[in-house]
């Protein structure tokens, strides 16, 4: 072959023939990442998979080349078969066995008949195979003759048809060529062969009767014609699906595979004549890869390294331009802009499988063509002009966009555009604060519409019933109708501002719509507030709620923003008065009551044509031209205007097939699949690769998109972006999923990416358009050390993971406006996260400033009262005084206010330092100023800012946030450490607290009860520790905390008067001796029960036993009541005294503190009594067994509620009565803890004898607690206290399960036989 109409006239390639090449021309394009050339003489142009080695050719010159052979290549294997990863030889026809996963195997040479007569041959394998066998030793005689087209055992002859060939004859002394190709894409992989012939049965052919295949121009393999071996080569990650696709003949649809090629630099030429093409043209095999001239206009462009990349459009096609060696400015300004270029043109794969310019590759650039700055009707996307007013000011700002509008003013050839209007619903939970849901819909009704409640219950029988609040905007004539004539009537009643309305109707979606409407007429703009209080119904899609709606017909346009049975709120409308379904968005969490907000708006743009327009008011009109953003104000500029009629507005009906779409039915719970079901389908790969240890592969097609599940053979297959791959899934075999699972994936070739759709407001939602491919614009407001960008765009956060991006490369664009394109995906519940597939798709529109600090700073308040600082702004400064500092962390205050500083680093300054700062503004939740992810640097030392004198009224209302303010306060008590103190302070009667994070050395002694005087930042809590909340008591919380700078910041006003700390001692040594008295005749107490046991035993030897037990349990229980009736009634006297004199308002604080303690002291020792009473009272275990005693004591505790359960594991054996005695005592307390504190519903006990021990356990699902603040420390709980001195005494281990809203767990493990003192 001399030229490439030799190459292209060649329709079919023979796998088995040779194909010389000798071939000159122009060199234009060297693709180093996919070992390729192209190369374009007079007649076409060629691409030719060529080693590393001849890579270094430039571009421009003219080269010869000369190969032994030339072989089309496949899109998925484009080295085989002259580029193996490597080669053996084997000493039989037969492979390796589970030698690896994904590969292609080729193995070759000749076979040499012991004798003359008639053979058979069988091949077996896993996965596919083909044999060929030749007529002599010539590779072009050979015929395939065997096959598997499935898989087979290893050696399993005979198993498929087709294993074996037919009966062939051979004569001795002379060789055949002999070849297997095989395919491997699952695990137990192996190849064998075998032959029958005169005088043998089947059996593998041994390697006496084979030899190698040598290359003709010197070989693989070294020594020639060596009997006893034959070659294997392998080519690594590499699939197809069945073996044959490999030898089967092929036309020329990529590049050619050279054999031995040589290459000749033959100096300088010149580019060939370029081809004139539109974006998105069809691409035949004889123009694929020619030099090419395309025109159209820039809807996308990136920079990476020396690389740029563009996407141009024309008449609604599109086309990827990528210029290889960009030598022009850092990033041309070229957005929006009709262009030219000259490169090579390689044809891809089209959503409808056709073939198409996919990519142009220019060989370098300086500078971009622009021929014209008006972009063309068809090559620009229509936006709302709602749309453009709803979003930020910049995201649109020097983009080319095509509006439609009706002409409202006119004034100096500039004109007024206004929409046919606009819907938005919003959502809110306290009417104050609202949520848009979803982006806004633009419907044209007229000027005058119906606005009002709805309900409909889903059903022709049932009613369904929504209340009303709070409305705001129902006309007052309003009146009540049946749409769509349900079979129920509604009914509509007013009282007290409560509006209740009763519905029934099949539905509000597919016409007629039924429903019930209470409504009255709306003209021009306005807007419907209700919040739902209460919505009853019996089907989950019930609505009701909001409606504006173009008339009473029940195929009518309409809004509405509904509450739904069961699928929380939803946004859904129809734009024409057709019938048909309507379009929705939802927040499937949101349950009433809540606040509803429909809104009806006429959004309008100021235009300046090109040239000056004179349109008349109400004309309709269209707009192309260039987003300007003046002050916040968006407008159109250099604008080409004409005119429109209004009906050519309407959006044309669009018709798709929709593979994914209909495959995606039966991916879920729902879908009815069977189970041998073969899915095929085909779509190009939006994104491949490993993201934050998860490996995404990504496919879209006309219709969807969808993640495909197996992304570890999408590695092993080598699956890269813009491949066109086909996909084969059976659903029947996997578990249930929103992805597809892929059993086998195939390289169909290079395809074109779809076309970025804009990100509108309702991806925000729960799995909104997964896996699809979407175009962001907003801020990077941070980039975390393992490249994950934080970006904003209006409101929303998204997190943005650039695949193969340097995270340091990333660094310098925060606070730049970026445009990046990739696939929406969700990993959590709550998570957003848009996968880029690389650098080259993250445009930088506007970067950072170069000088942060040049800009005027904001005053603080200022800042939180004019602006929305959750808004996606740039990076702003404020200054003022450093009054808090600490690693990454400062606080600062000006003269109006104060911030937190959230720096984006570790390093800090000094308090009293004044700094600026710049950072991103945010709300926090107590609507102070947050700065988030700063920079700040130091004007020197200044003086600190006075502290405010604060209350608690001016706390809780927020004025102070950050702010320095001094409080007095009356300290309750002091954690105090080495390195930080936590001190708990009364103000007004609320508690809050103040703390250091430093040395606290120089802390002065605060005993409880002092007046002090404390000084920090005051910083708003809304998540209060458990160690205030269990402190409080009967107080109330202050949430907030004073940050103090130093141990200087805290002073003792006063200490605790010397009268009141006498009388408290004095009151706290009465009690005291009244405690001692009280635990000596409780020892006494007890030792005369010890003793008078003794003797009834010693006495009572031999009476019955029943009598025995009746006289010491009569004993006991006198001894019992005794105490109980004496010392423990005169403890709950005490505590009563105490409590009536802590609660005397003359009484002083640190007075009500000192017996506020003596009360606790007199509830142990009254604990302790009832305790001793316990002890002496054990009727249960003098006649039953340690089991039947705790199912007892569980039904006396506890004989209703909770429901009380008992169960008894392994074999009973008799314990030590005085380790029986107590396990019962442990159990007693935990089932009366369970019943006093823990509401919970079921109780469970079990009582597990092993061979080594004894584990009794207590289990509840109550309300539960945290173990740790009720286990130690001068809070900790007496009945917990006594479990674990009943444990210690046994000398078991005491474990205390437990967690808020997660129940209880006691559980004791004693050693059997045990040992214990009583």
């Amino acid at each position: 072959m001399r030229s490439t109409t030799d190459i292209h006239s060649l329709a079919i390639w023979n796998f088995r023939e040779v194909h010389p090449l000798r071939l000159e021309g122009t060199l234009t394009w060297v693709d180093r990442e996919r070992s390729l050339l192209v190369v374009q003489d007079a007649a076409g142009a060629v691409a030719l998979q060529v080693p590393a080695s001849q890579l270094n050719l430039t571009p421009g010159h003219r080269v010869s080349i000369e190969a032994s052979n030339c072989w089309p290549t496949l899109p998925n294997v484009p080295d085989f078969p002259l580029g193996a990863s490597g080669h053996e030889l084997l000493t039989s026809f037969e492979g390796p066995t589970n030698w690896g996963t994904t590969y292609i195997a080729r193995v070759r040479g000749y076979v040499h008949p012991p004798v003359s007569g008639e053979y058979r041959f069988w091949i077996a394998s896993d996965d596919t195979s083909e044999l060929w066998l030749g007529a002599d030793d010539n590779p072009a005689t050979a015929r395939a003759v065997a096959g598997v087209a499935t898989w087979t055992k290893s050696r399993e002859l005979g198993h498929l048809p087709g294993q074996r060939s037919p009966a062939v004859f051979l004569e001795a002394g002379r060789r055949y060529y002999i070849e297997a190709v095989h395919e491997q894409r699952w695990s137990g992989d192996h190849l064998s062969v075998a032959w029958e012939g005169p005088g043998f049965p089947a059996q593998i052919i041994s390697g006496q009767n084979l030899s190698p295949w040598i290359e003709p121009s010197g070989g693989i393999v070294a020594s020639s014609g060596e009997r006893g071996k034959i070659l294997r080569e392998y080519w690594f990650n590499r699939s197809v699906e069945n073996a044959s696709l490999l030898t089967a003949p092929r036309p020329l649809t990529s590049s050619l595979a050279l054999a031995q090629p040589v290459f000749r630099d033959l100096g300088p030429g010149t580019f060939p004549s370029p081809q004139r093409v539109q974006p998105g043209a069809s691409r035949t095999g004889e123009s694929n890869f020619t030099w090419t001239e395309i025109e159209g206009t820039v809807e996308f462009l990136a920079r990476h390294g020396d690389t740029l990349e563009l996407e141009l459009s024309a008449g609604g096609s599109r086309s990827r331009v990528v210029v290889q060696s960009w030598r022009g400015p850092a990033l041309p300004r070229a957005g929006g802009r009709r262009i030219r270029l000259q490169g090579i043109g390689e044809a891809a794969f089209g959503h409808n499988a056709e073939r198409v310019l996919g990519t142009v590759w220019v060989p370098e650039a300086a500078s971009i063509p622009v021929l014209e700055d008006s972009p063309r009707s068809g090559d620009v996307r229509r936006v709302g002009i709602a749309e453009l007013q709803a979003g930020e000011a910049n995201a649109f700002r020097g983009r080319a966009v095509k509006l439609r509008g009706r002409v409202v003013a006119q004034e100096n050839g500039k004109l007024t555009l206004s929409d046919a209007g606009s819907f938005r619903g919003y959502l809110s939970s306290n009417g104050t604060d609202w949520k848009p849901l979803g982006a806004p819909v633009e419907i044209a009704m007229g000027a005058t519409v119906e606005i009002g409640l709805v309900v409909n219950s889903r059903s022709t029988e049932k009613m369904a019933t929504a209340v009303f609040d709070h409305l705001d905007g129902l006309p007052p004539a309003s009146t009540p109708t049946s749409i769509g004539g349900p079979t129920q009537p509604g009914a509509f009643s007013r009282r007290d501002g409560v509006v209740t309305v009763q519905g029934s109707g099949h539905d509000i979606w597919i016409s007629p719509d039924q429903f019930y409407f209470v409504h009255g007429q709306l003209t021009g703009a306005g807007e419907i507030t209700a919040r739902i209080a209460q919505f009853e119904t019996s089907d989950p899609w019930a609505k009701g709620g909001l409606m504006i709606r173009e008339s009473l017909a029940p195929d009518a346009q309409f809004v509405d923003l509904v509450q739904t049975g069961a699928n929380g709120a939803c946004l859904q409308w129809r734009k024409t008065a057709d019938g048909s379904a309507p379009l929705s968005v939802n927040e499937s969490l949101l349950r009433a009551p809540h606040w509803l907000k429909l809104a009806r708006r006429f959004a309008t743009i100021a235009v300046e044509g090109e040239r000056a327009a004179d349109f008349p008011v109400g004309q309709h009109v269209e707009v192309i031209g260039y987003v300007t953003a003046e002050r916040g104000e968006i407008s159109i500029a250099d604008a080409s205007i004409r005119e429109v009629t209004e009906e050519s507005e309407k959006p044309a009906a669009s018709v798709q097939s929709r593979p994914l779409v209909e495959l995606a039915t039966v991916l879920g719970p729902s879908g009815n699949v069977d189970r041998y079901d073969l899915f095929k389908t085909r779509g190009v790969v939006t994104f491949a690769g490993e993201v934050a240890g998860r490996r995404y592969l990504a496919i879209q097609d006309q219709s969807g998109a969808a993640f495909v599940a197996g992304a570890g053979m999408a590695e092993r297959a080598q699956i890269r972006l813009r491949h066109f791959i086909e996909v084969h899934s059976n659903p029947g075999w996997t578990t249930p999923s929103s992805d597809l699972t892929a059993s086998n994936l195939f390289v169909l070739g290079e395809g074109v990416l779809p076309v970025a759709l804009r990100h509108p407001l309702e991806y925000s939602l729960p799995r909104r358009g997964e896996a699809s491919w979407i175009e962001l614009e907003g801020i990077v407001r941070s980039v975390s050390t393992g490249g994950l960008i934080e970006l904003r765009e209006n409101n929303e956060l998204f997190s943005v993971a650039v695949l193969g991006a340097d995270a340091a490369r990333l660094q310098r664009d925060i606070d730049a406006r970026v445009r990046v394109r990739g696939v929406i995906a969700f990993p959590g519940k709550d998570e957003r996260l848009l996968l880029v597939p690389g650098i080259e798709y993250f445009e930088v529109v506007d970067p950072p400033a170069a000088q942060p600090y040049a800009q005027p700073a904001r005053g603080i308040s200022d800042l939180v009262a004019t602006t929305r600082p959750d808004r996606s702004l740039h990076r702003t400064k404020i200054s003022g005084i450093v009054t808090f500092a600490s690693p990454g962390l400062l606080y600062l205050q000006d003269s109006s206010g104060g911030a937190r500083v959230e720096l984006a680093s570790a390093e800090t300054a000094k308090p009293g330092d004044e700094i600026e700062a710049v950072g991103f503004p945010e709300a926090a939740e107590d609507r102070s100023l947050v700065l988030s992810n700063a920079l700040f640097r130091s004007l020197g030392p200044r003086l600190q800012p006075p502290a405010v004198a604060a209350r608690a009224e001016e706390i809780l209302s927020g004025q102070l946030g950050g702010r320095l303010a001094r409080i007095e306060a009356v300290a309750s008590r002091a954690r105090i450490n080495e390195s930080d103190a936590t001190i708990e302070l009364q103000l007004d009667q609320r508690i809050f607290r103040a703390s250091l994070d430093g040395p606290t050395k120089n802390l002065p002694t605060i005993p409880p009860g002092s007046i002090v005087s404390v000084t920090g930042v005051c910083v708003l809590e809304t998540a209060l520790p458990e160690w205030i909340k269990v402190s409080a008591g009967a107080a109330s919380i202050l949430p907030a905390r004073l940050l103090l700078r130093s141990a200087d910041d805290l002073v003792v006003l006063q200490k605790p008067r010397a009268w009141a700390v006498k009388r408290t001692l004095l009151a706290i040594g009465v009690l005291t001796a009244v405690l001692v008295v009280a635990f000596v005749w409780i020892h006494n107490l007890r030792r005369r029960v010890a003793q008078r046991t003794a003797e009834l035993k010693a006495t009572m030897e031999k009476l019955q036993r029943e009598t025995q037990t009746a006289a010491t349990l009569a004993e006991r229980n006198r001894l019992a009541g005794e105490i109980h009736d004496s010392l423990e009634q005169g403890f709950s006297g005490l505590i009563l005294q105490l409590d009536t004199t802590a609660k005397h308002s003359q009484s002083p604080a640190e007075v009500r503190s000192g017996l506020t303690l003596a009360r606790n002291m007199v509830a142990f020792s009254r604990n302790e009594v009832r305790h001793a009473v316990w002890d002496l009272q054990s009727p249960v275990l003098e006649d039953s067994d340690l089991g039947t005693a705790l199912k007892k004591i569980a039904g006396q505790l506890a004989p209703e509620a909770p429901q009380t359960t008992f169960s008894v594991e392994g074999r009973p054996r008799p314990l030590s009565s005085t380790t029986e005695h107590h396990l019962l005592r442990i159990a007693q307390e935990a089932i009366a803890n369970c019943v006093k504190h823990a509401g919970a519903k079921n109780l469970h006990l079990a009582l597990v004898y092993s061979e080594t021990e004894v584990v009794l356990s207590v289990r509840d699902d109550g309300c539960g607690f945290v173990p740790a603040q009720v286990l130690t420390g001068d809070l900790g709980h007496f009945g917990l206290r006594s479990l674990r001195g009943r444990a210690s005494k046994i000398q078991s281990t005491l474990r205390v399960s437990s967690a808020p809203g997660a129940g209880t767990l006691i559980e004791v493990r004693v050693a059997s036989p045990a040992v214990s003192t009583p």
